[in-house]
């Protein structure tokens, strides 16, 4: 992976309404529930699904809240789907560095390895040097720019670290820095209106397997998967995709996953053998959540290739004997290489974008090491 510095102009500031989150008041319950319960020695607390019928909501916003309470230390999962609540004496003080605030889009946890993987080797390599990490749940795919500074604000944390700030501006850095709070953007790969310290770009990646469907299987077609639910910074993202396919001299299309006939729609990309098609990371997970099967079969006769990462653990049963071309990232290098520049200060040089390049993997067995380490 290779990393090169640019320079990079923000755009005027917008104002966006405030939004409260859902789920914040029931969390603030059950949180306070599991601190008046906390003895000095780990004890068993309610499971997932008893919470879930206790208090009468989804197991999914049950789930988001245990994620919140897992992060700050209270709670713990073992196996039997069982939850341990902490022991007062199971937490050490420890020097803390610095309090760190990470807004995180819950639909994109569920569904884009790449955006878990990112947070996860950040969060990792940072812990390992000492600062605390404070996860800021939000139940939009886009999320929004001030409840992030309300929740920083009310939090106090000393930065924010921004993964796919789609729905921050250069506004919103500045309401962060009025009130203390640096702002560090990463961009894993998609449009922002906010300056990103940090930026994934995947263009090469993508133009290497290109080339090799261009030449070497004489592909002169490229077919965009998109569902019709993509963020703005999405669509811009597969726009200027199109427009880099176009430079290849080859024909592309964007198309639309018709509601209710998934299945008609990926048979009919077979029809025509000259075609390839590119799986963005929202299309790849819900034709591979609700088609699988179909989506099995067009792998083995088609060229497809994962232009957002490699697909969950969970589509891979059943199809390891598949191969795909695919764009991965070192997360790791990446969480790594953020946390260091951190302790140096260079992550708040506003003058430059750090770039990461994606790699492309040609023909990669769904079994293969760069699908389960990626």
């Amino acid at each position: 992976m290779t990393i090169k510095k640019t320079r990079r102009q923000a755009n005027a500031p917008t104002l966006t309404r405030k939004h409260e989150r859902k789920g914040d008041r029931l969390f603030e319950t059950i949180r306070q529930l599991a601190l008046k319960q906390m003895k000095k020695e780990p004890q068993l607390f309610l499971t997932l699904r008893q919470a879930a019928r206790h208090f009468d909501v989804p197991v999914s916003t049950m789930a988001a809240i245990y994620r919140r309470l897992v992060d700050e230390g209270i709670l713990s999962t073992v196996r039997a789907s069982r939850t341990i609540l902490r022991g007062r004496d199971t937490s050490r003080k420890l020097q803390v560095r610095g309090l760190i605030g990470m807004p995180l889009s819950v639909p994109r946890l569920d569904t884009s390895r790449d955006y878990r993987e990112c947070f996860m080797r950040i969060r990792e390599e940072l812990h390992a040097r000492s600062f605390a990490i404070t996860p800021f749940y939000f139940e939009e795919r886009e999320i929004e720019p001030n409840p992030v500074v309300e929740r920083s604000n009310k939090e106090r944390v000393d930065m924010v670290i921004w993964l796919l700030p789609d729905g921050a501006d250069r506004h919103t850095q500045l309401q962060l820095r009025d009130v203390g709070i640096r702002f560090i953007g990463v961009n894993i790969g998609g449009v922002s209106d906010a300056f990103c310290r940090y930026e994934v770009r995947p263009w090469q990646a993508i133009l290497t397997i290109l080339k090799e469907w261009q030449a070497g299987l004489k592909l002169d077609t490229a077919v965009i998967v998109l569902t019709g639910h993509e963020t703005a910074g999405e669509k811009e993202k597969l726009r200027r995709l199109g427009r880099l396919v176009a430079t290849e001299r080859i024909h592309c299309e964007l198309v639309h996953v018709p509601e209710g006939h998934i299945t008609i729609f990926l048979k009919s990309l077979c029809a025509n053998k000259s075609n390839g098609i590119l799986l963005p990371g929202p299309a790849a997970a819900m034709l591979g959540s609700r088609a699988p099967e179909t989506v099995a079969e067009i792998l083995k006769t088609r060229c497809v290739a994962w232009i957002d990462g490699p697909p969950d653990v969970a589509f891979n049963q059943g199809v390891s004997d598949i191969r795909i071309d695919l764009v991965s990232v070192d997360w790791r290098a990446i969480g790594e290489r953020i946390a260091r520049d951190i302790l140096s200060g260079d992550a708040f040089r506003q003058s430059e974008t750090t770039i990461f390049e994606a790699e492309a993997h040609l023909q990669v067995p769904l079994s293969s090491e760069p699908l389960s380490s990626a």
